[in-house]
């Protein structure tokens, strides 16, 4: 009785998109001798147990001097390939259940997941979902054994933000990010990297940091230190911010009032309109003079007791030009 035996057997352990080194079956006959005198019989591959296409298992292999040999087999998908080995005529006795294990390729694609990109958040607060990230071959297989580490950065976004990263390491092919916060108000994107290989992800979708409650005001335009009596002020401008100095721009309602003191912290008042209410987190304030003349101290306030005041600023204020002289 002739049997078929694999010499040597195809390498148990292949890469996707690589071509499988060749492999040959031979025909024995009972005494464990190879059929030399055989050069008619085909064999092929049957029962192919995969996901993916085995190419290059379509062809039959004829047979020369005893031995056929199988070349071309290439799977491009990571999985566990099993297939059984047949002559055609089916006469002969199968080789059943050759089993071989794809690997993805080298890592190719690093990609954010679409249900886990990042979303529009408060400044400071951290994002409400993880940011998922998966690393993929070329030919889309995931990377499962890969524990590569990642970085997360910022590729978009204000200045002050440019250089924040974050780092994990893959696990099953996946890495989420749970702790991203960022305190800068602005409009972001991200970007991810395989810091071992320098290979980088398309940006992540476009999100925006807003800004938190109200916490304090501070000049954004200061005025001229030294003023004149009874001349109009260089113009100042005071903005609302958050406790990370964003200026809160949806804030349309707070009531900010620029008041002026002399040294004793006597109230010294202004001429013009001194209360304002914000539009956009911003004031400004135009056409203001005192006819009070020495060093006084500006400040602005809020009505409301949870936002804190600004500091105290310094101005000089000159007498004006002499109009008159007492004799006495």
């Amino acid at each position: 009785a002739v049997r078929l035996r694999l010499q040597p057997p195809p390498d148990p352990i292949q890469t996707a998109g690589v071509v499988w080194p060749d492999f040959a079956v031979v025909l024995l006959t009972e005494e464990g001798s190879v059929l030399a005198s055989d050069n008619t019989t085909k064999l092929q591959v049957a029962n192919v147990r995969a996901m993916g296409l085995l190419q290059g298992a379509e062809s039959a292999v004829l047979v020369s001097a005893g031995v056929g040999t199988f070349s071309g087999f290439l799977a491009t998908v990571a999985e566990e390939i099993s297939f059984d080995i047949v002559d055609q005529a089916g006469v002969l006795p199968r080789l059943s259940n050759i089993q071989i294990q794809v690997f993805p390729a080298a890592a190719a694609h690093l990609v954010f997941l679409n249900e886990f990109q990042p979303q529009t958040t408060d400044a400071g607060v951290a994002q409400g979902a993880p940011i998922r990230l998966q690393l993929l071959d070329l030919f889309q297989n995931l990377m499962t054994e890969s524990t590569a580490q990642i970085r997360l950065s910022v590729m978009e976004g204000p200045t002050t933000s440019l250089q924040l990263f974050w780092e994990q390491n893959l696990s099953e092919s996946f890495v989420d990010f749970v702790d991203v916060t960022l305190n800068t108000a602005g409009h972001y994107r991200l970007i991810a990297t395989l810091v071992a290989e320098n290979l980088y992800s398309s940006p992540s979708q476009a999100f925006e940091v807003i800004p938190g409650v109200p916490s304090h005001v501070d000049f954004s335009l200061y005025p001229e230190p030294t003023q004149q009596v009874a001349q109009p002020w260089s113009p100042f401008a005071v903005e609302v911010r958050d406790i990370f100095n964003n200026r809160v721009d949806w804030d349309n309602s707070s009531n900010l009032t620029a008041s002026l003191d002399d040294l004793t912290g006597t109230a010294v008042p202004f001429v013009g309109v001194s209360s304002r209410q914000a539009a956009a987190g911003l004031v400004e304030f135009t056409n203001l003079s005192t006819h009070t003349a020495g060093l006084l101290q500006l400040h602005v306030d809020t009505t409301s007791g949870a936002i804190r005041g600004t500091e105290n600023v310094p101005i000089s204020v000159l007498p004006g030009r002499a109009i008159s002289v007492e004799i006495s």
